[in-house]
């Protein structure tokens, strides 16, 4: 590939990111994990209506967040968080 390019900066991210090794798990390398696990962050953060957001429920409202969360699938507990 650097034939090709010359230097690793020349490489667009796109390509380079579809030909990094896949990350244990996952469907996509070292790379796309951290731009979509930073992008879900900030989305996450920046949406004050998010369901996990605990000032948007009332108390009423709090059985159903309770039950929402029970009902997460366990791959998905994890999701988003820093490691």
């Amino acid at each position: 590939m650097l034939d090709l390019y010359g230097t690793l900066e020349n490489v667009d991210i796109w390509i380079a990111g579809l030909l990094e090794d896949l990350v244990p798990g996952a469907r996509v390398g070292p790379t796309f994990q951290c731009l979509l696990l930073e992008q879900f962050d900030k989305f996450r953060h920046g949406d004050r209506f998010w369901f996990e957001n605990e000032q948007l429920f009332r108390k009423m409202d709090k059985n159903n967040h309770n039950f929402i969360q029970k009902k997460r699938s366990p791959e998905n507990q994890n999701f988003g968080k820093k490691f």
